[in-house]
């Protein structure tokens, strides 16, 4: 991979854009960033480039009940009559 300096004076890697624009994050910025597979990347489009994020991994919580469980289904579905989510 070819290697270029950035504004910040960090190598930056350059990655080849596949057929359907997948790309390879290399496993460095990976380990650096603790992204695994399945993890979710927010993507935004700036002035000279592309700004990838490493979102947040949603963690397991504790178990809330059966009462509790049905009233949060309850408030999404009233949220979603409410709205035009699908």
């Amino acid at each position: 991979m070819e290697r270029f300096r950035s504004t910040t004076c960090k190598k930056l890697e350059t990655v080849k854009v596949k057929r359907k624009g997948q790309v390879t994050i290399p496993a460095k910025v990976r380990r650096q960033q603790g992204i695994r597979e399945g993890d979710l990347l927010s993507v935004e489009a700036i002035k000279d480039g592309i700004v990838m994020r490493s979102k947040k991994r949603l963690e397991p919580g504790r178990p809330v009940g059966l009462d509790k469980q049905r009233k949060i289904l309850g408030d999404f579905e009233r949220l979603r009559e409410k709205s035009d989510w699908r």
